[in-house]
């Protein structure tokens, strides 16, 4: 408690703040104060011989200021340059460094923002087709798009080639960030029928923020693919590609040359083999015949 002392102070200095009165005037705490005053941003207009600190209500008026300054991202340093500075030009130039700044992150959360949406939407996906575990086949029209790619050799061994670290890697050294699903581009889907045939030479495929650059890129043919989904181990993916086969010869498409896995959940989303679904699409090779039901998607 203060003493008679003290609160004779007090009086003697009238039209001032106590420490106390001017934290609860400026909402800042008194320990912020106190640590403005050491960084010589505000300094009390007395400090009393028992170490009161006293404020005048102009002092106290850098309070909003700085906390203005300090919600725009400036550091407590270039607060203090702003607020000693005479010279318009160095203020400007902070204000310019500090939207540079602010852009940076801006374009952080942006990536994040869409990367977070992608992941939402193939979850949503794979939610809707584990529901329904559909077996039939269909047809799809899928517009050319470039992705960044990777060469790698296939073994078999799914978590490897989806948790990719030399993929990660390649992402990494270029700069370059990744969203939405893994997909495999296999140059013959009837090495993916059984009997399956490792190693394989195949292409790592996923949509990049930034476009990839011309060695990286690879143009997916646009054109109307054989489609379905596939649930559960990835290890049963051969059954699919059966049923697929099957269809096309059901109703005379024919089908050569590649295949695409698109992964729409894996061990990127679940440890659970079973909630695993990958979507299969095959090119089909369209020569006057009718294609009936075709979808328009996008990778």
């Amino acid at each position: 408690m203060q003493d008679a002392a003290g609160r004779g102070e007090d009086l003697a200095h009238g039209g001032l703040h106590a420490i106390g009165d001017a934290s609860r005037l400026g909402g800042v705490s008194q320990r912020t104060l106190r640590h403005y005053d050491k960084l010589g941003l505000i300094k009390p207009d007395r400090i009393a011989r028992s170490g009161y600190r006293y404020y005048s209500e102009e002092t106290l008026l850098k309070v909003p200021v700085i906390s203005y300054l300090k919600s725009m991202g400036f550091s407590l340093e270039e607060v203090a340059t702003v607020l000693s500075s005479r010279d318009f030009q160095v203020i400007e130039d902070l204000f310019h460094r500090q939207l540079d700044v602010v852009g940076e992150h801006q374009a952080e959360l942006e990536a994040q923002r869409r990367i977070i949406a992608d992941w939402t939407e193939l979850i949503d996906e794979a939610t809707c087709v584990l529901s329904m575990r559909p077996q039939e086949v269909g047809v799809a029209y899928l517009p050319a798009r470039s992705l960044l790619s990777m060469e790698y050799e296939f073994s078999g061994n799914y978590a490897e080639a989806l948790i990719n670290l030399d993929f990660t890697a390649f992402v990494r050294d270029r700069g370059n960030v990744v969203t939405g699903p893994v997909m495999l581009w296999h140059e013959s889907f009837e090495r993916c029928r059984e009997p399956r045939r490792f190693p394989e030479a195949v292409r790592v495929l996923q949509a990049s923020l930034r476009p990839p650059g011309r060695a990286d890129a690879f143009m997916v043919p646009g054109g109307v693919y054989l489609r379905a989904y596939h649930t559960g181990p990835f290890e049963a993916l051969p059954a699919t590609y059966e049923r697929m086969v099957a269809h096309g010869d059901a109703h005379g498409y024919r089908l050569e040359g590649p295949s695409i896995e698109r992964f729409v959940t894996d061990f990127w989303t679940t440890a659970n083999p079973e909630s695993f679904v990958c979507e299969v699409l095959m090119p089909l090779v369209v020569d006057g015949s009718d294609v009936e039901g075709v979808e328009r998607r996008t990778l």
